[in-house]
């Protein structure tokens, strides 16, 4: 069978992967994408970087991406759950890229506050020297 076909019988249909799959598929995106793109390693560095006031564009580009990819993540968990795939399907797939997107975009507004916060001592330091 074609790994894009879908196989209805009666009212099933062949799941995408199996339950141990799941655990595995579920464990890689809420390790990869949750652990270390978005909390760990991508949002530490480029939040901590954005409040010293450095990097501040690639920062910006950088937690708006996880945001979308987030999204494209819980968007393909939400196909599955529409095409009647079991639990252990859907939900590997939606409940990390909905959590991820959720908790980036909540620390984001929080990492825009920092680089103002950044800029307006930066400009405060320039007044002080020129005076």
């Amino acid at each position: 069978m074609d790994a894009g076909m879908v196989l209805v019988v009666g009212s099933q249909v062949e799941p995408w992967f199996s339950e141990p799959m799941a655990g595995v598929i579920g464990g890689v995106l809420g390790a990869g994408y949750g652990g270390v793109l978005c909390g760990g390693i991508g949002g530490g560095v480029f939040g901590s970087l954005a409040s010293l006031g450095k990097c501040v564009a690639a920062a910006k580009i950088y937690f708006k991406s996880m945001i979308a990819l987030g999204l494209v993540i819980a968007g393909v968990g939400l196909i599955a759950l529409l095409m009647d795939q079991p639990r252990h399907v859907w939900y590997s797939i939606l409940f990390p890229g909905a959590l991820g997107a959720f908790i980036t975009g909540v620390v984001y507004p929080s990492v825009l506050a920092r680089i103002r916060d950044a800029e307006q001592r930066r400009l405060e330091a320039a007044s002080v020297r020129s005076a």
